[in-house]
């Protein structure tokens, strides 16, 4: 027996070496990606929401300027931040962008620890999930902070928050969080779970009259109502496409544009009858895990802080599915295909961690085994290698931003550059005042001006060439 239990200790350290070897891996070939497929010019929404720096508005402008559905918040302001120490050069953006998301993996990671039980090489899933290049439009497409990478970092210093803070330091620290999460990107739908639980602490301090406790969380559910409230103060509803109905007749194209969402993360591409079924699956396992742990925080008589892994599946479940049904809201009349977005993964990770911490959670044995390792070789298929169609269209916008900028910066010619890139950099540039601000850029030497030599040296080599 002696024997049998060194054998297995031995064999756990050495997948544990292999799995912090696979995770460096990972890690260095998401660096990889950012590195070779980042360009430094604008891009589409980039050239709107940049107005604000270009028409200097201070850090409480930033924080509350509204781009589509949402607000920009404490992302905005770590773009100003980036732009002001880079020149507004947005591959140091698609850097910065990478590094929130290794940094929320790290986060999550030691959310993961303190949840127990210790790390093992099953925890290998965490890079995976994270870092995975499936979400190659947030450092390739457009660059925008405030879309997924902060908002993603937010939502899991937030868990870690309702594991780790007790007392006061707790309340006070969760509802900064969900006043920065509420104003930055798609992390607005926080403003929907904080009051939930604040209610549940009610709802247990009231069992048990703890007087000073059920104030405290009356209190939390207050502040934090407030704070989504104040959200919507100069909101202006913007969803994002012409046309946009709600409902729609056809129901049931919702839950089918969510399972190819989820599908799109696994790895499974195009409208199939797999796509759907493995979304499906998932779709249905989310919905589950999300209902059971909130009915869990509601009847179990504990108290948040003591149910930790039952609050943190509940936020990251829901949150995913919050997010998954808004887009196919609003999305859905571009069509089932549109699902698949490489923009949408970002805000899908906190769901697939909800899942995985699940799993970890449950009694060791075979059935656990067996999951953590399907659950391993699932998010090894996903993204190795990036299927065909994610990295022709990861290259795809490599090339259009290098040909535009390159013609454009030897000709000043918009729609010269449009041509030779075969794609606008942006729709209809009247409408943003594109060359006004290219040569804003232009004579600050800002962004594509970045290090290039004069325009008269361009145009030299141009026809020397």
């Amino acid at each position: 027996m002696f024997i049998k239990e060194k054998m297995i200790r031995r064999e756990d350290k050495w997948m544990r070496r292999l799995a912090i070897i696979f995770s460096l891996f990972v890690v260095i070939r998401w660096w990889y990606y950012i590195d070779t497929y980042s360009v430094n010019i604008f891009f589409w929404d980039q050239w709107d929401f940049y107005t604000s720096l270009f028409e200097k508005n201070n850090l409480w402008e930033l924080f509350r300027w509204q781009h589509g559905p949402h607000r920009m918040g404490v992302g905005f302001i770590i773009a100003k931040i980036i732009a002001e120490f880079s020149g507004w050069n947005t591959r140091v953006e698609a850097f910065a962008i990478g590094g929130i998301v290794c940094l929320a993996m790290l986060t999550a990671i030691f959310l993961r620890n303190k949840l127990g039980p210790r790390l093992n090489w099953a925890d290998v899933s965490i890079p995976l999930i994270f870092l995975t290049p499936m979400q190659y439009e947030i450092f390739a497409g457009t660059p925008i902070p405030s879309h997924g990478a902060v908002p993603l970092l937010l939502l899991v210093l937030y868990c870690l928050a309702w594991v780790v803070c007790r007392g006061l330091v707790r309340y006070a620290t969760v509802l900064t969080l969900n006043f920065l999460l509420i104003y930055t990107g798609y992390g607005i739908f926080i403003g929907i779970i904080t009051p939930f639980i604040f209610g549940t602490e009610a709802l247990h301090a009231h069992g048990l009259h703890d007087r000073k406790s059920l104030w405290l969380a009356l209190t939390g559910v207050v502040i934090s109502l407030i704070s989504a409230g104040s959200v919507f103060m100069g909101y202006q509803f913007s969803p994002g496409i012409a046309g946009f109905q709600f409902p729609i007749p056809e129901w049931w194209r919702y839950p089918q544009f969510m399972s190819l969402m989820l599908a799109n993360f696994c790895g499974i591409k195009s409208v199939t009858p797999l796509s759907y079924v493995a979304g499906f699956l998932i779709l249905f396992l989310m919905c589950v895990l999300a209902l059971i742990h909130t009915v869990r925080l509601l009847t179990s008589g504990v108290a948040v802080h003591e149910a930790s892994i039952t609050v943190v599946v509940t936020i990251l479940t829901t949150f995913t599915l919050i997010f998954c049904a808004t887009t196919a809201i609003g999305r859905i009349q571009l069509g089932l295909p549109s699902a698949q977005s490489s923009r949408y993964i970002t805000n899908m990770i906190p769901g697939f961690l909800g899942i995985y911490l699940w799993i970890i959670s449950l009694p060791a044995g075979v059935l656990r085994r067996i999951l953590l390792a399907v659950t391993v070789a699932g998010l090894i298929a996903a993204s190795f290698p990036l299927r065909a169609v994610d990295f022709n269209t990861l290259k795809w916008y490599t090339e259009v931003k290098t040909k535009w900028k390159a013609v454009y910066l030897k000709t000043e010619d918009i729609e010269m550059a449009t041509r030779a890139a075969k794609f606008p950099i942006y729709p209809i540039p009247e409408n943003t005042f594109l060359k006004q601000k290219l040569e804003y850029l232009k004579k600050e030497k800002l962004n594509l001006y970045l290090d290039v030599p004069s325009f008269a040296a361009i145009r030299q080599s141009g026809a020397a060439d």
